[in-house]
Protein backbone atom coordinates (compact mmCIF):
# COMPACT_ATOMS: atom_id res chain seq x y z
CA UNK A 1 0.00 0.00 0.00
CA UNK A 2 1.22 3.55 -1.19
CA UNK A 3 1.71 6.03 1.79
CA UNK A 4 1.69 9.98 1.38
CA UNK A 5 4.66 9.74 -1.30
CA UNK A 6 4.57 13.68 -1.03
CA UNK A 7 3.94 16.29 1.26
CA UNK A 8 1.12 18.61 1.16
CA UNK A 9 1.58 22.20 1.48
CA UNK A 10 -0.11 23.22 5.03
CA UNK A 11 -2.78 25.50 3.27
CA UNK A 12 -4.39 23.58 0.58
CA UNK A 13 -7.54 24.35 -0.23
CA UNK A 14 -9.44 22.38 -2.64
CA UNK A 15 -12.59 24.01 -4.57
CA UNK A 16 -15.16 21.36 -5.98
CA UNK A 17 -17.76 23.04 -8.76
CA UNK A 18 -20.14 20.09 -9.10
CA UNK A 19 -24.06 20.63 -8.94
CA UNK A 20 -24.09 16.71 -7.69
CA UNK A 21 -24.83 16.16 -3.84
CA UNK A 22 -23.07 13.00 -4.55
CA UNK A 23 -20.01 14.14 -6.22
CA UNK A 24 -19.61 16.61 -3.54
CA UNK A 25 -19.78 14.00 -0.75
CA UNK A 26 -17.25 11.75 -2.52
CA UNK A 27 -14.53 14.70 -3.12
CA UNK A 28 -15.33 15.84 0.51
CA UNK A 29 -14.61 12.25 1.82
CA UNK A 30 -11.92 11.51 -0.27
CA UNK A 31 -9.73 14.13 0.46
CA UNK A 32 -10.62 14.37 3.72
CA UNK A 33 -7.35 13.61 5.22
CA UNK A 34 -5.59 15.88 3.05
CA UNK A 35 -7.79 19.70 3.51
CA UNK A 36 -8.55 21.02 6.67
CA UNK A 37 -11.75 21.67 7.27
CA UNK A 38 -12.02 25.30 6.13
CA UNK A 39 -9.81 23.83 3.18
CA UNK A 40 -12.50 22.34 1.55
CA UNK A 41 -15.14 24.69 -0.66
CA UNK A 42 -18.43 23.45 -2.68
CA UNK A 43 -19.76 25.95 -5.91
CA UNK A 44 -22.97 24.05 -7.64
CA UNK A 45 -22.14 26.39 -10.97
CA UNK A 46 -19.66 28.83 -12.43
CA UNK A 47 -20.83 32.23 -11.10
CA UNK A 48 -20.51 31.10 -7.63
CA UNK A 49 -17.11 29.59 -8.29
CA UNK A 50 -16.11 32.52 -9.74
CA UNK A 51 -16.70 34.64 -6.74
CA UNK A 52 -15.64 32.32 -4.20
CA UNK A 53 -11.85 32.73 -5.92
CA UNK A 54 -11.85 36.50 -6.48
CA UNK A 55 -12.71 36.72 -2.81
CA UNK A 56 -10.82 33.67 -1.75
CA UNK A 57 -8.25 34.45 1.53
CA UNK A 58 -6.06 32.68 1.82
CA UNK A 59 -6.66 31.76 -2.02
CA UNK A 60 -7.71 28.30 -3.38
CA UNK A 61 -4.93 25.84 -4.82
CA UNK A 62 -6.61 23.55 -6.70
CA UNK A 63 -10.54 23.71 -8.10
CA UNK A 64 -11.80 20.59 -10.10
CA UNK A 65 -14.87 21.61 -12.07
CA UNK A 66 -17.37 19.38 -13.86
CA UNK A 67 -17.81 19.90 -17.45
CA UNK A 68 -21.49 19.49 -17.25
CA UNK A 69 -22.80 21.94 -15.00
CA UNK A 70 -26.88 22.31 -15.19
CA UNK A 71 -26.71 26.30 -15.03
CA UNK A 72 -24.92 29.43 -16.49
CA UNK A 73 -21.50 28.59 -18.09
CA UNK A 74 -20.45 24.90 -18.69
CA UNK A 75 -17.21 23.76 -17.10
CA UNK A 76 -14.51 25.24 -20.02
CA UNK A 77 -16.15 28.26 -19.81
CA UNK A 78 -16.00 28.27 -15.67
CA UNK A 79 -12.40 27.51 -16.33
CA UNK A 80 -11.21 29.74 -17.92
CA UNK A 81 -13.14 32.36 -15.57
CA UNK A 82 -10.85 30.72 -12.45
CA UNK A 83 -8.03 30.85 -14.43
CA UNK A 84 -8.37 34.58 -15.30
CA UNK A 85 -9.00 35.15 -11.81
CA UNK A 86 -6.35 33.63 -10.22
CA UNK A 87 -3.33 33.37 -12.02
CA UNK A 88 -1.55 30.55 -9.45
CA UNK A 89 -4.58 28.36 -9.48
CA UNK A 90 -4.63 24.79 -10.92
CA UNK A 91 -7.69 23.18 -12.50
CA UNK A 92 -8.60 20.33 -13.20
CA UNK A 93 -11.99 19.58 -15.83
CA UNK A 94 -13.58 16.32 -14.39
CA UNK A 95 -14.98 14.72 -17.68
CA UNK A 96 -17.61 11.87 -17.30
CA UNK A 97 -17.28 9.20 -19.79
CA UNK A 98 -19.92 9.57 -21.69
CA UNK A 99 -19.26 13.02 -22.85
CA UNK A 100 -19.13 12.97 -26.22
CA UNK A 101 -18.90 16.53 -26.96
CA UNK A 102 -15.73 17.10 -24.94
CA UNK A 103 -13.29 17.83 -27.67
CA UNK A 104 -14.83 20.40 -28.65
CA UNK A 105 -15.46 22.22 -25.39
CA UNK A 106 -12.00 21.43 -24.38
CA UNK A 107 -9.91 23.08 -27.60
CA UNK A 108 -10.05 26.56 -26.14
CA UNK A 109 -7.87 24.98 -23.20
CA UNK A 110 -5.55 22.71 -25.50
CA UNK A 111 -2.57 25.02 -24.46
CA UNK A 112 -3.31 26.38 -20.69
CA UNK A 113 -0.45 24.59 -18.74
CA UNK A 114 -2.71 24.84 -15.27
CA UNK A 115 -5.24 22.58 -16.80
CA UNK A 116 -6.09 18.93 -16.57
CA UNK A 117 -8.17 16.92 -17.66
CA UNK A 118 -9.44 14.08 -14.91
CA UNK A 119 -11.76 11.29 -16.48
CA UNK A 120 -14.15 10.65 -13.30
CA UNK A 121 -14.95 8.63 -11.10
CA UNK A 122 -11.19 7.71 -10.53
CA UNK A 123 -9.81 5.61 -7.54
CA UNK A 124 -9.10 7.37 -4.64
CA UNK A 125 -5.10 7.14 -4.41
CA UNK A 126 -5.33 8.48 -7.91
CA UNK A 127 -7.32 11.44 -7.00
CA UNK A 128 -5.25 11.98 -3.87
CA UNK A 129 -1.67 11.77 -5.92
CA UNK A 130 -3.02 13.96 -8.16
CA UNK A 131 -3.87 16.68 -5.32
CA UNK A 132 -0.76 16.50 -4.15
CA UNK A 133 1.28 16.65 -6.98
CA UNK A 134 -0.64 20.03 -8.36
CA UNK A 135 -0.09 21.20 -4.55
CA UNK A 136 3.43 20.95 -5.13
CA UNK A 137 3.21 22.60 -8.75
CA UNK A 138 1.03 25.39 -7.32
CA UNK A 139 3.82 26.16 -3.94
CA UNK A 140 6.40 26.21 -6.63
CA UNK A 141 4.87 28.62 -8.49
CA UNK A 142 4.26 30.95 -5.85
CA UNK A 143 7.14 30.97 -4.12
CA UNK A 144 8.87 31.35 -7.67
CA UNK A 145 7.01 34.70 -7.97
CA UNK A 146 9.23 36.03 -5.52
CA UNK A 147 12.79 34.89 -7.20
CA UNK A 148 15.58 37.42 -7.22
CA UNK A 149 15.30 40.05 -9.76
CA UNK A 150 17.40 39.63 -12.86
CA UNK A 151 20.24 42.15 -13.61
CA UNK A 152 19.33 45.45 -14.27
CA UNK A 153 19.80 46.44 -18.70
CA UNK A 154 19.18 42.74 -19.51
CA UNK A 155 18.39 42.41 -23.52
CA UNK A 156 15.40 41.07 -24.66
CA UNK A 157 17.01 37.62 -26.08
CA UNK A 158 18.63 37.36 -22.43
CA UNK A 159 15.26 37.93 -20.90
CA UNK A 160 13.65 35.56 -22.92
CA UNK A 161 16.28 33.10 -21.99
CA UNK A 162 15.62 33.43 -18.73
CA UNK A 163 11.91 32.83 -18.69
CA UNK A 164 12.66 29.52 -20.67
CA UNK A 165 14.87 28.69 -17.97
CA UNK A 166 12.28 29.81 -15.34
CA UNK A 167 9.24 27.36 -17.18
CA UNK A 168 11.85 24.14 -17.66
CA UNK A 169 12.46 24.51 -13.70
CA UNK A 170 9.00 25.02 -12.77
CA UNK A 171 8.74 21.85 -14.97
CA UNK A 172 11.29 19.80 -13.48
CA UNK A 173 10.50 20.37 -9.82
CA UNK A 174 6.97 19.27 -10.47
CA UNK A 175 8.40 16.22 -11.75
CA UNK A 176 10.98 15.71 -9.42
CA UNK A 177 8.82 15.85 -6.24
CA UNK A 178 6.79 13.21 -8.00
CA UNK A 179 9.96 11.03 -8.99
CA UNK A 180 10.64 11.15 -4.83
CA UNK A 181 7.54 9.99 -3.89
CA UNK A 182 7.65 7.30 -6.33
CA UNK A 183 11.22 6.11 -5.35
CA UNK A 184 10.60 6.06 -1.81
CA UNK A 185 7.75 3.88 -2.47
CA UNK A 186 9.91 1.61 -4.68
CA UNK A 187 12.33 1.91 -1.52
CA UNK A 188 9.75 0.33 0.88
CA UNK A 189 9.55 -2.56 -1.54
CA UNK A 190 13.14 -3.82 -2.57
CA UNK A 191 14.18 -3.43 1.11
CA UNK A 192 12.10 -6.41 1.39
CA UNK A 193 13.16 -7.86 -1.58
CA UNK A 194 16.23 -7.62 -1.16
CA UNK A 195 16.26 -8.64 2.77
CA UNK A 196 14.68 -11.71 1.44
CA UNK A 197 16.79 -12.61 -1.17
CA UNK A 198 19.64 -12.01 1.47
CA UNK A 199 18.07 -14.41 3.80
CA UNK A 200 17.97 -17.08 0.71
CA UNK A 201 21.40 -16.53 -0.13
CA UNK A 202 22.53 -17.40 3.59
CA UNK A 203 20.31 -20.35 4.27
CA UNK A 204 20.82 -22.01 1.11
CA UNK A 205 23.24 -24.86 1.06
CA UNK A 206 26.67 -24.49 -1.15
CA UNK A 207 25.87 -25.35 -4.41
CA UNK A 208 21.97 -25.95 -4.25
CA UNK A 209 20.83 -24.86 -7.83
CA UNK A 210 17.90 -22.66 -6.17
CA UNK A 211 21.16 -20.65 -5.26
CA UNK A 212 21.01 -19.51 -8.78
CA UNK A 213 17.31 -18.11 -8.53
CA UNK A 214 18.30 -16.23 -4.93
CA UNK A 215 21.55 -14.30 -6.63
CA UNK A 216 19.19 -13.18 -9.69
CA UNK A 217 16.51 -12.07 -7.18
CA UNK A 218 18.95 -9.94 -5.50
CA UNK A 219 21.07 -8.46 -8.48
CA UNK A 220 17.40 -7.55 -10.14
CA UNK A 221 16.72 -5.59 -6.78
CA UNK A 222 20.09 -4.35 -6.74
CA UNK A 223 19.47 -2.79 -10.49
CA UNK A 224 16.10 -1.45 -9.67
CA UNK A 225 17.46 0.13 -5.97
CA UNK A 226 20.28 1.66 -8.17
CA UNK A 227 17.30 3.26 -10.71
CA UNK A 228 15.41 4.93 -7.26
CA UNK A 229 18.52 5.86 -6.03
CA UNK A 230 18.89 7.82 -9.58
CA UNK A 231 15.36 9.69 -9.33
CA UNK A 232 15.98 10.33 -5.88
CA UNK A 233 18.85 12.39 -7.18
CA UNK A 234 17.24 13.78 -9.64
CA UNK A 235 14.54 15.07 -7.06
CA UNK A 236 17.05 16.39 -4.96
CA UNK A 237 15.72 13.85 -2.26
CA UNK A 238 19.18 11.73 -2.25
CA UNK A 239 20.72 11.29 0.48
CA UNK A 240 24.57 13.32 0.63
CA UNK A 241 27.72 12.87 2.71
CA UNK A 242 29.10 16.03 1.95
CA UNK A 243 33.22 16.86 2.43
CA UNK A 244 36.20 19.18 1.43
CA UNK A 245 37.74 17.92 -1.50
CA UNK A 246 40.03 18.85 -3.98
CA UNK A 247 38.17 18.34 -7.45
CA UNK A 248 41.46 17.38 -9.17
CA UNK A 249 42.01 14.94 -7.19
CA UNK A 250 38.74 13.35 -7.82
CA UNK A 251 38.94 13.65 -11.58
CA UNK A 252 42.50 12.34 -11.45
CA UNK A 253 41.71 9.40 -9.37
CA UNK A 254 39.22 8.12 -11.91
CA UNK A 255 41.31 8.41 -14.74
CA UNK A 256 41.91 5.12 -15.10
CA UNK A 257 38.19 4.20 -15.02
CA UNK A 258 36.95 6.48 -17.30
CA UNK A 259 39.74 5.17 -19.81
CA UNK A 260 38.22 1.98 -19.62
CA UNK A 261 34.75 3.30 -20.32
CA UNK A 262 35.48 5.72 -22.94
CA UNK A 263 37.48 3.10 -25.00
CA UNK A 264 40.42 3.06 -27.45
CA UNK A 265 38.55 4.68 -30.03
CA UNK A 266 38.22 8.01 -28.63
CA UNK A 267 41.16 10.15 -27.28
CA UNK A 268 40.67 10.91 -23.76
CA UNK A 269 42.22 14.75 -22.86
CA UNK A 270 42.04 15.67 -18.92
CA UNK A 271 43.44 19.14 -18.45
CA UNK A 272 43.20 20.47 -14.84
CA UNK A 273 43.54 23.95 -13.52
CA UNK A 274 46.55 23.30 -10.44
CA UNK A 275 44.79 26.58 -9.13
CA UNK A 276 41.61 25.54 -8.20
CA UNK A 277 40.29 25.35 -4.68
CA UNK A 278 38.07 22.97 -2.68
CA UNK A 279 34.80 22.45 -3.32
CA UNK A 280 32.27 20.97 -0.35
CA UNK A 281 30.02 17.87 -2.28
CA UNK A 282 29.47 14.00 -1.78
CA UNK A 283 32.54 12.47 -3.33
CA UNK A 284 30.68 9.63 -4.74
CA UNK A 285 28.09 11.47 -5.69
CA UNK A 286 30.11 13.48 -7.46
CA UNK A 287 31.93 10.50 -9.30
CA UNK A 288 28.89 9.39 -10.28
CA UNK A 289 28.48 12.46 -12.24
CA UNK A 290 31.88 11.94 -14.02
CA UNK A 291 30.41 8.61 -14.95
CA UNK A 292 27.41 10.00 -16.44
CA UNK A 293 28.89 12.65 -18.65
CA UNK A 294 31.98 10.86 -19.63
CA UNK A 295 29.02 7.72 -20.54
CA UNK A 296 26.95 10.58 -22.54
CA UNK A 297 29.92 11.63 -23.91
CA UNK A 298 30.97 8.19 -25.28
CA UNK A 299 27.42 7.18 -26.55
CA UNK A 300 27.27 11.00 -28.59
CA UNK A 301 30.75 10.04 -30.35
CA UNK A 302 29.93 6.66 -31.22
CA UNK A 303 26.26 7.57 -32.78
CA UNK A 304 28.22 10.51 -34.59
CA UNK A 305 31.93 9.64 -35.22
CA UNK A 306 34.97 7.48 -35.23
CA UNK A 307 38.61 7.09 -35.69
CA UNK A 308 41.55 9.63 -34.30
CA UNK A 309 39.23 13.17 -34.26
CA UNK A 310 36.82 11.17 -31.73
CA UNK A 311 38.41 12.89 -28.28
CA UNK A 312 36.13 13.83 -24.95
CA UNK A 313 37.99 16.66 -22.61
CA UNK A 314 37.71 16.67 -19.34
CA UNK A 315 38.57 19.68 -17.61
CA UNK A 316 38.58 21.82 -13.94
CA UNK A 317 38.99 25.80 -13.91
CA UNK A 318 38.40 28.48 -11.93
CA UNK A 319 35.31 30.87 -13.47
CA UNK A 320 34.54 34.13 -12.12
CA UNK A 321 30.40 33.97 -11.94
CA UNK A 322 28.90 37.64 -12.51
CA UNK A 323 25.31 38.07 -11.65
CA UNK A 324 24.65 38.19 -15.47
CA UNK A 325 25.84 34.32 -15.50
CA UNK A 326 23.65 33.72 -12.83
CA UNK A 327 20.42 35.31 -14.03
CA UNK A 328 19.29 31.71 -15.70
CA UNK A 329 19.39 29.91 -12.11
CA UNK A 330 18.42 32.50 -9.78
CA UNK A 331 14.71 31.39 -9.73
CA UNK A 332 16.40 27.77 -7.64
CA UNK A 333 16.51 27.12 -4.40
CA UNK A 334 19.89 24.84 -4.41
CA UNK A 335 19.60 21.66 -2.17
CA UNK A 336 21.97 22.89 -0.02
CA UNK A 337 20.44 25.38 1.41
CA UNK A 338 22.74 27.93 0.30
CA UNK A 339 21.72 30.87 -2.50
CA UNK A 340 23.86 31.40 -5.75
CA UNK A 341 25.67 34.54 -5.26
CA UNK A 342 28.34 36.24 -7.82
CA UNK A 343 32.14 34.94 -6.86
CA UNK A 344 34.86 32.29 -8.21
CA UNK A 345 33.24 28.93 -8.96
CA UNK A 346 35.27 25.57 -9.30
CA UNK A 347 33.88 24.60 -12.93
CA UNK A 348 34.73 21.08 -14.12
CA UNK A 349 33.66 20.54 -17.88
CA UNK A 350 33.22 17.32 -20.14
CA UNK A 351 33.18 17.93 -23.56
CA UNK A 352 33.36 15.72 -26.72
CA UNK A 353 33.42 16.44 -30.69
CA UNK A 354 30.47 13.75 -31.28
CA UNK A 355 26.89 14.32 -32.68
CA UNK A 356 25.21 17.58 -31.14
CA UNK A 357 21.91 18.39 -30.09
CA UNK A 358 19.12 20.40 -31.55
CA UNK A 359 17.56 22.86 -29.71
CA UNK A 360 14.27 21.29 -28.88
CA UNK A 361 16.24 17.92 -27.19
CA UNK A 362 18.14 20.61 -25.07
CA UNK A 363 15.18 22.03 -23.91
CA UNK A 364 14.85 18.43 -22.05
CA UNK A 365 17.80 16.93 -21.57
CA UNK A 366 17.87 16.54 -18.16
CA UNK A 367 14.40 15.55 -17.66
CA UNK A 368 14.13 11.67 -16.61
CA UNK A 369 13.46 9.15 -18.80
CA UNK A 370 14.27 11.77 -22.05
CA UNK A 371 16.88 10.40 -24.05
CA UNK A 372 17.81 10.90 -27.53
CA UNK A 373 18.66 7.31 -28.39
CA UNK A 374 15.87 6.35 -29.96
CA UNK A 375 12.67 4.36 -28.24
CA UNK A 376 12.58 3.00 -25.37
CA UNK A 377 12.93 -0.44 -26.97
CA UNK A 378 16.24 0.17 -28.85
CA UNK A 379 18.28 1.90 -26.22
CA UNK A 380 20.16 0.49 -22.90
CA UNK A 381 19.87 2.28 -19.78
CA UNK A 382 16.47 4.03 -18.23
CA UNK A 383 17.41 7.30 -19.36
CA UNK A 384 18.33 8.53 -16.10
CA UNK A 385 21.91 9.66 -16.42
CA UNK A 386 21.60 13.61 -17.17
CA UNK A 387 18.68 13.82 -14.67
CA UNK A 388 21.10 12.07 -11.75
CA UNK A 389 23.80 15.09 -12.78
CA UNK A 390 21.07 17.84 -12.88
CA UNK A 391 19.77 16.86 -9.51
CA UNK A 392 23.04 15.80 -8.04
CA UNK A 393 24.29 19.59 -9.04
CA UNK A 394 21.27 21.23 -7.35
CA UNK A 395 21.45 19.40 -4.14
CA UNK A 396 25.08 20.57 -4.45
CA UNK A 397 24.27 23.90 -4.26
CA UNK A 398 25.96 24.56 -7.31
CA UNK A 399 24.32 24.83 -11.12
CA UNK A 400 24.81 23.40 -14.60
CA UNK A 401 24.75 24.59 -18.10
CA UNK A 402 24.88 22.60 -21.88
CA UNK A 403 26.14 24.32 -25.19
CA UNK A 404 25.71 22.01 -27.63
CA UNK A 405 24.62 22.41 -31.56
CA UNK A 406 23.97 19.57 -34.37
CA UNK A 407 27.69 18.95 -35.60
CA UNK A 408 29.36 20.96 -32.90
CA UNK A 409 29.77 18.50 -30.50
CA UNK A 410 28.11 19.24 -26.48
CA UNK A 411 29.76 20.72 -23.73
CA UNK A 412 28.74 20.17 -20.50
CA UNK A 413 29.92 22.95 -17.68
CA UNK A 414 29.10 22.07 -13.78
CA UNK A 415 29.90 25.07 -11.20
CA UNK A 416 30.64 24.32 -7.40
CA UNK A 417 31.15 27.26 -5.17
CA UNK A 418 34.46 27.47 -3.11
CA UNK A 419 34.27 25.60 -0.23
CA UNK A 420 36.09 28.21 1.73
CA UNK A 421 38.41 25.75 3.69
CA UNK A 422 41.19 23.18 2.63
CA UNK A 423 40.18 19.67 1.38
CA UNK A 424 40.40 16.97 3.77
CA UNK A 425 42.78 14.63 3.53
CA UNK A 426 41.91 11.07 2.55
CA UNK A 427 41.25 8.31 5.28
CA UNK A 428 43.83 5.55 5.49
CA UNK A 429 41.42 2.50 3.78
CA UNK A 430 40.31 -0.84 5.78
CA UNK A 431 37.19 -2.68 7.34
CA UNK A 432 36.16 -1.49 10.05
CA UNK A 433 35.24 -5.44 11.82
CA UNK A 434 33.07 -6.16 15.09
CA UNK A 435 30.63 -8.49 15.88
CA UNK A 436 27.30 -8.43 14.97
CA UNK A 437 24.91 -10.40 17.14
CA UNK A 438 23.64 -8.77 20.25
CA UNK A 439 20.92 -9.97 23.08
CA UNK A 440 19.43 -6.47 24.02
CA UNK A 441 15.68 -5.78 23.09
CA UNK A 442 14.54 -3.82 20.12
CA UNK A 443 11.45 -1.81 19.67
CA UNK A 444 11.03 -1.85 15.82
CA UNK A 445 7.78 0.34 14.31
CA UNK A 446 6.81 -0.19 11.07
CA UNK A 447 3.94 0.01 9.19
CA UNK A 448 4.71 -2.25 6.08
CA UNK A 449 3.77 -5.94 6.63
CA UNK A 450 6.70 -6.99 4.43
CA UNK A 451 9.45 -4.87 5.64
CA UNK A 452 8.53 -5.31 9.49
CA UNK A 453 8.79 -9.26 9.25
CA UNK A 454 11.62 -8.92 7.43
CA UNK A 455 13.25 -7.04 9.40
CA UNK A 456 12.18 -9.00 12.44
CA UNK A 457 13.41 -12.27 11.60
CA UNK A 458 17.28 -10.22 10.60
CA UNK A 459 17.34 -8.92 14.34
CA UNK A 460 15.94 -12.15 15.80
CA UNK A 461 18.13 -13.93 14.03
CA UNK A 462 21.31 -11.80 15.34
CA UNK A 463 20.30 -12.83 19.11
CA UNK A 464 18.18 -9.73 19.61
CA UNK A 465 14.69 -9.61 21.37
CA UNK A 466 12.53 -7.92 18.99
CA UNK A 467 9.10 -5.92 19.85
CA UNK A 468 7.43 -5.34 16.57
CA UNK A 469 4.81 -2.70 16.39
CA UNK A 470 2.58 -1.90 13.38
CA UNK A 471 2.21 1.48 14.12
CA UNK A 472 2.72 4.43 16.95
CA UNK A 473 0.12 3.39 18.81
CA UNK A 474 1.08 -0.16 19.11
CA UNK A 475 4.83 1.01 20.16
CA UNK A 476 3.36 3.60 22.57
CA UNK A 477 1.86 0.14 24.23
CA UNK A 478 4.20 -1.90 23.68
CA UNK A 479 6.64 0.48 25.37
CA UNK A 480 4.50 1.07 28.62
CA UNK A 481 3.86 -2.38 29.22
CA UNK A 482 6.88 -4.23 28.48
CA UNK A 483 8.24 -5.30 31.80
CA UNK A 484 11.86 -5.44 30.75
CA UNK A 485 14.16 -2.49 29.90
CA UNK A 486 14.10 -1.54 25.50
CA UNK A 487 17.58 -0.70 24.34
CA UNK A 488 16.92 0.87 21.31
CA UNK A 489 13.98 1.69 18.88
CA UNK A 490 14.15 1.59 15.07
CA UNK A 491 11.32 3.49 13.67
CA UNK A 492 9.93 4.57 10.05
CA UNK A 493 9.45 7.76 9.45
CA UNK A 494 6.43 8.63 7.52
CA UNK A 495 3.52 6.36 9.87
CA UNK A 496 -0.32 7.25 9.60
CA UNK A 497 -1.18 9.42 12.89
CA UNK A 498 2.25 9.92 14.25
CA UNK A 499 5.83 10.88 11.92
CA UNK A 500 9.20 9.20 13.32
CA UNK A 501 9.87 12.50 15.26
CA UNK A 502 7.02 12.69 17.55
CA UNK A 503 7.22 8.71 17.94
CA UNK A 504 10.44 9.70 19.19
CA UNK A 505 9.43 12.24 21.37
CA UNK A 506 6.51 10.14 23.11
CA UNK A 507 9.08 7.42 23.76
CA UNK A 508 11.32 9.78 25.70
CA UNK A 509 8.45 11.09 27.68
CA UNK A 510 8.16 7.13 28.76
CA UNK A 511 12.00 6.39 28.78
CA UNK A 512 14.42 8.88 28.34
CA UNK A 513 17.54 7.09 27.91
CA UNK A 514 16.25 5.47 24.90
CA UNK A 515 18.00 5.11 21.60
CA UNK A 516 16.58 5.80 18.76
CA UNK A 517 17.55 5.18 14.80
CA UNK A 518 15.59 6.33 12.17
CA UNK A 519 15.14 4.41 8.68
CA UNK A 520 12.62 5.83 5.84
CA UNK A 521 12.24 5.57 2.10
CA UNK A 522 12.93 9.27 1.97
CA UNK A 523 16.51 10.52 2.69
CA UNK A 524 15.20 12.31 6.34
CA UNK A 525 18.47 13.02 6.98
CA UNK A 526 19.27 15.56 5.09
CA UNK A 527 15.36 16.79 5.05
CA UNK A 528 14.10 16.37 8.27
CA UNK A 529 16.56 16.02 10.95
CA UNK A 530 18.64 18.61 10.42
CA UNK A 531 21.80 18.70 12.82
CA UNK A 532 20.52 16.16 15.36
CA UNK A 533 22.92 14.00 13.98
CA UNK A 534 20.40 11.17 14.32
CA UNK A 535 21.51 7.81 13.46
CA UNK A 536 19.48 7.01 10.01
CA UNK A 537 19.18 3.87 7.55
CA UNK A 538 17.94 5.24 3.99
CA UNK A 539 15.87 2.04 2.14
CA UNK A 540 16.36 -0.08 0.72
CA UNK A 541 19.27 -1.43 3.23
CA UNK A 542 20.83 -4.70 3.73
CA UNK A 543 20.14 -6.77 6.91
CA UNK A 544 24.16 -6.08 7.87
CA UNK A 545 23.61 -2.52 7.35
CA UNK A 546 20.88 -2.70 10.22
CA UNK A 547 22.96 -4.78 12.52
CA UNK A 548 25.91 -2.83 11.98
CA UNK A 549 23.93 0.14 13.00
CA UNK A 550 22.27 -1.01 15.81
CA UNK A 551 25.43 -2.54 17.19
CA UNK A 552 27.17 1.31 16.88
CA UNK A 553 24.23 2.86 18.66
CA UNK A 554 24.42 0.45 21.58
CA UNK A 555 28.02 0.34 21.68
CA UNK A 556 28.56 4.19 21.47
Amino acid sequence: MYRTPLPVPPLLRVLVVDAEGNVQDRFRRELAALTAADGFAIAADGMSAADQVRSAAPAFTIAFVALRLPRGPDGAATAETLLAADSHLQVVLCVATDDEHRTSSLTRLAREDRVLLLRTPCPPFELQQLVRVLASKHALTVAHRHAPPVPAQISDAEQSLVDDHRHQALRMEAIGRLAGGVAHDFNNLLTAILGYAELLRMHLPHGDRLMTYAQEIYRSGQRAAGLTSQLLAFSKRQSLTPQVVDLNHVVRDMESLVSRMIGEEIALEIRLDQELCAVRVDPAQLEQVVMNLVANARDAILNGRTGPAARTVIATAAVKVDERMLAPHLHFSPGNGTPLVPGTYACLSVANNGQGLEASMRAHIFEPFYSTKGTISERKGAGLGLATVYGIIQQSGGFIEIDSAPTKGTTFRIYLPYAGEPAIPKSPSGAWQRTLSGSETVLLVEDQDEVRTLLEQVLCAAGYTVLAAENPDVALGLAKQYGGRIHVMVTDMVMPRMDGHELRDAIHAINPGLRVIFMSGYPERDRSLGTTRQPFLQKPFKGEKLLRTVRAVLES
